[in-house]
């Protein structure tokens, strides 16, 4: 019996002393403080390193020393702080030695620490990460920013060779983010769709202008002067470097399912989702607005005349969502000017 409890003995001993020295030499920062006391009971090398302290400076202090003052009343009452389990707890403001600021994401485990109710904490130092990620945000806002500006001087060019266009433009793209919108699309695809549409007849800058405002029909040699719009606005994108696929949903916009469309005359899924939604919005604001030959037939007339051609020409997921943002009353306010804003 006593070699059976000398054994249990050293068993427990060199477990207590392999967990010693995986505390003690982890590269994570680990401190243990009393939840009731908010005492510092231990801490790792690493913990000492991070905070700037020496390792017995930092034992026996209050723990909420080392936060920024706005944050120790959230510390306080944070609620991982009472639950048993690993928990991944928030970034928190942390002050070094030095008084330098730092970003601390922990992860909490509530132990039994001699006899006492205590919390393990890995704080790893988030710092330069945030940083990085705020710089990417930074970059990211200036590039939309930039791309904004750049999409601004091509509608003015549009707007000062023809008017008409602009604002088509400016409307299409409403009601192509809205139906990108009811449909469920992700938030970058929305996005893309909505700068695209601002430019998707880009190419009648290759148009002769007087051929856009003739007061007649156009005759079949004028109408296929005008459709190379669509190669047109293709090839003065194609070049440039935007984060959405712009250069294609120009290129397409005029596809239809039954291959009836131009320039490629393409066919079901060869034509992108995005220019199956913007053929929608560009068919509908065009059919319902004033032309220099031709009356508009009014938005009720032409969501009708696009829901006639559902599933032939038209994809018919964006029929339906068209249908339903016209019968929720919203595709009159969608189709109204509207200017293109900033990127926030």
């Amino acid at each position: 019996m006593p070699d059976q409890q000398r054994t249990a003995g050293e068993v427990l001993a060199a477990s207590e002393a392999q967990y010693q020295a995986v505390f003690e030499h982890s590269p994570l920062p680990i401190c243990i403080y009393g939840i009731a006391t908010f005492r510092i009971l231990d801490v790792n090398a690493a913990a000492a390193l991070q905070y700037g302290y020496p390792k017995e400076d930092l034992t026996g202090r209050d723990v909420r020393e080392l936060l920024h003052p706005e944050d120790v009343a959230r510390f306080e009452r944070a609620p991982c702080r009472a639950r048993d389990g690993p928990q991944e707890g928030p970034v928190w403001r942390q002050r070094t030695k030095d008084g330098r600021e730092i970003l601390v994401r922990v992860s909490t485990h509530v132990i039994d620490f001699g006899g006492e109710k205590a919390q393990m904490v890995l704080a790893t130092d988030v710092t330069e990460q945030r940083a990085t990620q705020r710089r990417a945000r930074d970059a990211e806002r200036k590039l939309k920013n930039a791309l904004t500006q750049n999409i601004r001087v091509l509608l003015s060019a549009s707007e000062q060779r023809d008017a008409y266009t602009a604002g088509h433009q400016q409307r299409v793209s409403n009601l192509t983010a809205a139906l990108a919108t009811e449909m469920n699309l992700s938030t970058e695809q929305i996005e893309g769709l909505r700068f695209g549409a601002m430019v998707h007849d880009i190419g009648k800058l290759g148009i002769p202008a007087e051929l856009l405002s003739l007061p007649r029909k156009l005759k079949r040699e004028e109408i296929a002067l005008v459709r190379m719009h669509a190669q047109i606005g293709y090839d003065i994108l194609k070049d440039m470097d935007y984060p959405w696929p712009i250069q294609n949903l120009v290129l397409q916009h005029h596809e239809r399912l039954d291959g009836s469309g131009y320039p490629n005359r393409l066919r079901g899924d060869e034509i992108c989702l995005d220019a199956r939604v913007l053929a929608v919005a560009d068919a509908v604001e065009a059919m319902a607005s004033h032309r220099p030959y031709r009356a508009g037939m009014g938005i009720h007339r032409a969501v009708e005349e696009v829901r006639a051609e559902r599933s032939t020409k038209y994809d018919a997921d964006v029929v339906d969502a068209c249908l339903a943002i016209r019968d929720r009353g919203e595709i009159h306010a969608l189709l109204a000017n509207a200017a293109l804003v900033e990127v926030a």
